[in-house]
């Protein structure tokens, strides 16, 4: 199971701060996840997406939660409501992604923690 406080976009004292970094990265708090080897991301706005989908994705885990479980959610979020239910106001520049793309940027964290369910 993911630790949700070792998913942590924090930069100071501002809560979370996320930023595409083109296609090939997100700046995530003071930390970078580097997305070049997901060659399926193709453009900044999935990159944005993917960036605001970790923070929803984070969340969602506790204890109980596996990373599949918490990806799973925040997709049939995206599906069922839109993509501005990632963003605290509607932004109008996310594009759509897969949930494989999202699962790669939380498993690509440096930060994250995970443990087995037992």
């Amino acid at each position: 199971m993911p630790g949700a406080g070792s998913i942590d976009a924090s930069k100071g004292r501002r809560d979370a701060k996320v930023a595409a970094a083109g296609v090939r990265g997100i700046r995530f708090g003071v930390h970078e996840i580097d997305l070049s080897a997901v060659s399926q991301v193709v453009d900044p706005a999935q990159t944005t997406a993917i960036a605001h989908a970790v923070l929803r994705a984070r969340r969602l885990m506790d204890a109980r939660t596996s990373l599949r479980e918490a990806v799973d959610a925040v997709v049939a979020e995206v599906e069922r409501d839109g993509l501005d239910v990632l963003t605290p106001y509607p932004t109008g520049g996310l594009a759509a992604f897969r949930p494989y793309e999202l699962a790669a940027a939380i498993n690509r964290l440096r930060t994250l923690r995970v443990g087995q369910q037992e």
